[in-house]
């Protein structure tokens, strides 16, 4: 039985709501990205349907919430070019001076303090 892109689409948000709302770890963060994944699949990618552009800001928030930056800023570009109104390129924005500061920082410390290191500049955004 497979479920629709909608369907998937809710679940993401919903685990979405259980992170921002309880005192819910990662696992949630990482339910919702697998939805969000399952949804674009099920609709063939995320720029089908409706709400290509919202699967697409809210799977990048999911990753972004997971550290998982260069995907995030993905989904974000994504967002934004089937919906430049939706504000994913303000929020990749976001991720991409997070990422420079957090590899700042990383560089000022003298090590990755258990971090891994990046060999590769960080891609503007």
């Amino acid at each position: 039985l497979e479920a629709s892109q909608g369907a998937w689409f809710s679940l993401g948000n919903a685990q979405l709501a259980v992170y921002n709302t309880c005192t819910a770890g990662s696992e949630e963060l990482h339910r919702a990205g697998k939805a969000f994944t399952q949804a674009s699949r099920v609709g063939g990618g995320p720029s089908e349907g409706a709400m290509g552009a919202d699967l697409a800001m809210n799977h990048g928030l999911s990753l972004f919430l997971l550290e998982a930056l260069e995907p995030a800023m993905e989904a974000y570009a994504t967002a934004h070019s089937l919906d430049p109104s939706v504000g994913a390129d303000r929020m990749r924005h976001e991720v991409w001076e997070y990422a420079r500061r957090v590899s700042d920082a990383l560089g000022a410390s003298g090590g990755g303090g258990g971090l891994k290191q990046r060999r590769d500049p960080l891609p503007e955004p």
